[in-house]
């Protein structure tokens, strides 16, 4: 009995496969590539929305390419693209078929005449041209019956090109996934990165007025989750200095969303909503840790806390080593787990990470602007509470929203601003202010903050609630002598009006005076020093006299430059 065999063709090398290559054509949409381009040349609006959509690749057709070429090319120049331009520059390209350029360049290389490089270039490219000549250009605007629908029409020309591209990807991980030199785990993680195709949208949306505030409504009220610090579609920093325990009061204010509760049972914190799913992205913590501070064994025997099922933990797994290109895969790993999760309410610990660890400078500010589309892709309304750093400050002044590391880049994607300082007067106590609030009333601000202190009562670190109390009575007290605190004002003052920059006044007082002024501090202190000078001389009575024009002119300079609500004081007014 004799059998027949069929021919491996697993490893023929056709971009395409073998049955598509011999039974039909690739997927394309010739027809609609000619209605686009034709529609290009008779509506001056239609290029800025076909550019929107396609590039010079996603056409199927040689020539269609090279027209679409030609249009980019008048656009960029901001010149008018019209079937007069087009031919125009098609005939300068030389991307008419045997156009008059060619055709001299074919008889001057028949002749064995000598052709410059320049000329081998305008052969090479007009002997690729696809483009039959103007009657062809004239063929394609005769089939545009209307461009209303050339969005739609750009859109299907793109889903045939995607089509070609993933049957040319699978081809090549087929070739390569049958050839053992090519590692098969970058094979994968390349093909999953070349995969993720972008739709294209648009990027505005356009409305009247009303509209917005009848979708508004349609959205409902954003329900608070802890109090004015957290709502619903909120973007909110919790930030202050290292190890003070940022961590912990951000994990107990999502266990406590997890399970639909308030953080305290007080108006300042209650929790409106019913319980939501929480993802941590955790860079901070090992799992060890974790333990340690979740769990408790003074009684012998080992008791964990349990938080609720809703709560879920990702964290950088122990045997990921690739840190080169780390911010890529978090970014890609981040947004698969926030589509996969569908959480209420995502926690980022801490932004700080992705900064040390990346490269890119920018990578916090591309990392913001990625999980902001997701949130707004999102039908839960999705919150973010974001983990921050301050940069080095002086205790003895008000935590400012300024003092946030990163604020210029950051402060831009924050409804919320939340920060945790230490208390003088325990080592154990922090009290929490807000520093921003755009869409609720700011209620805890420097005349009252909410005091806590740090323990374990259950298990669980936390912040345990004390009582409500101003920012001053927890601010450091700096021991510095009369006369050597005047030393010192005197020094910032003249440094200032010698043409010395704040920053670099700041550090030079610093260092003479073991002194920690930040920035805004050192030019407080400087319209203070100069505002009680001013006023010391009009109780003597020779303020006019006293004063330079010099003077006169740094101080109004230092007002400019001062706190928002200071009233700005003219020479004149003496």
């Amino acid at each position: 009995m004799s059998m027949s065999v069929t021919p491996n063709r697993t490893a023929t090398a056709n971009p395409l496969p073998t049955s598509t290559s011999i039974t039909q054509a690739p997927p394309n949409a010739l027809e609609l590539e000619m209605a686009v381009l034709g529609a290009i040349m008779l509506d001056v609006s239609a290029f800025p929305t076909v550019l929107r959509i396609l590039k010079q690749e996603h056409f199927y057709a040689k020539a269609h390419q090279q027209l679409f070429e030609v249009c980019n090319n008048l656009y960029k120049r901001n010149e008018p693209i019209d079937i007069l331009t087009v031919t125009d520059e098609c005939m300068k390209i030389g991307y008419f078929a045997m156009s008059a350029t060619q055709q001299l360049l074919e008889v001057k290389l028949a002749e064995q005449q000598k052709l410059s490089r320049e000329e081998w270039k305008q052969l090479k490219k007009a002997r690729e041209a696809k483009i039959e000549g103007p009657s062809h250009l004239v063929d394609l605007t005769s089939r545009v019956a209307s461009a209303a629908n050339i969005e739609y029409h750009c859109r299907i020309i793109y889903q045939k090109f995607m089509r070609r591209d993933i049957m040319r990807i699978a081809e090549e991980i087929k070739q390569k996934a049958f050839d053992p030199k090519f590692d098969i785990i970058e094979t994968y993680t390349r093909t999953q990165q070349r995969l993720r195709f972008t739709t294209p949208t648009k990027m505005l949306k356009v409305q009247s007025m009303n509209e917005s505030i009848d979708e508004g409504e349609q959205e409902g009220t954003a329900l608070k989750m802890c109090g004015s610090l957290l709502t619903e579609s909120d973007v909110c920093f919790f930030y202050s200095e290292s190890g003070i325990g940022k961590t912990a009061v951000v994990v107990q204010i999502g266990d406590a969303i997890s399970r639909g509760q308030s953080f305290i049972n007080l108006p300042e914190f209650r929790n409106e909503c019913k319980a939501k799913k929480v993802l941590l992205i955790d860079f901070e913590l090992q799992n060890s840790e974790l333990f340690s501070r979740y769990s408790d064994d003074s009684k012998g025997v080992i008791q964990k806390y349990k938080f609720h099922e809703n709560f879920r933990r990702a964290s950088i797994k122990a045997d990921f080593i690739d840190f080169d290109e780390a911010e890529q895969h978090i970014m890609l790993e981040v947004e698969t787990l926030i589509l996969q999760e569908q959480p209420g309410l995502v926690i980022v610990d801490n932004i700080t990470y992705l900064t040390a660890e990346a490269s890119d400078n920018k990578i916090a500010t591309k990392f913001m602007k990625k999980i902001l589309g997701l949130q707004r892709k999102a039908e839960n309304k999705m919150s973010i509470l974001v983990i921050a750093h301050t940069k080095k400050r002086d205790r003895s002044q008000p935590i400012e929203k300024d003092d946030m590391k990163g604020a210029s880049e950051l402060n831009a994607f924050a409804k919320n601003m939340v920060s945790i300082g230490y208390s003088k007067k325990d080592n154990k106590l922090r009290y929490i202010k807000q520093t921003k609030v755009r869409n609720n009333i700011l209620d805890l601000d420097e005349n009252h903050v909410a005091l806590f202190e740090i323990d374990k009562p259950d298990l669980s670190l936390r912040y345990v609630f004390q009582k409500f109390t101003t920012e001053v009575e927890h601010l450091v007290n700096v021991e510095l002598d009369e006369g050597l605190l005047e030393q010192a004002l005197y020094e910032a003052v003249k440094a200032h009006q010698n043409g010395t920059s704040i920053n670099k006044t700041k550090e030079m007082i610093n260092a003479k005076f073991g002194l920690e002024w930040s920035k805004s501090t050192t030019r407080r202190k400087i319209i203070a020093e100069l505002e009680r000078r001013k006023a010391r001389r009009k109780v003597d009575g020779n303020s006019e006299q006293s004063h330079s024009i010099e003077e006169i002119q740094e101080f109004n300079q230092l007002l400019e430059q001062g706190l928002p609500d200071q009233k700005k004081e003219k020479p004149s007014d003496k």
